[in-house]
């Protein structure tokens, strides 16, 4: 199910159902479809009646790791974009 309320619902929970109707409803009605692998695009046509196209999502060719002298301008950039939507961002120096 694609929609997530950022909550955890039971399966049974009147939310879900309800959620999942409206997505069977507008995913049979909308002009295209796409997913990012087969096993998805069978899972829509068997259980879901959608007919979807498989689109890779991959990065393109310039987007290649941080050097080690870019890194830590990467990090900062990445703290300041994530807390000013509210995220914390994880330390991974704190988890080893």
């Amino acid at each position: 199910m694609a929609l997530n309320p950022g909550c955890s619902l039971l399966p049974s929970s009147c939310q879900v159902r309800l959620a999942e109707r409206y997505e069977r409803h507008w995913g049979r009605a909308a002009h295209a479809s796409l997913c990012v692998t087969r096993a998805m695009q069978r899972e829509l046509a068997a259980h879901w009646r959608v007919p979807a196209a498989v689109f890779y999502d991959r990065p393109p060719d310039f987007f290649r790791p941080a050097s080690l002298q870019a890194r830590p301008l990467a990090d900062t950039r990445c703290h300041c974009c994530m807390s000013r939507v509210g995220l914390q961002p994880l330390s991974l120096a704190a988890s080893g």
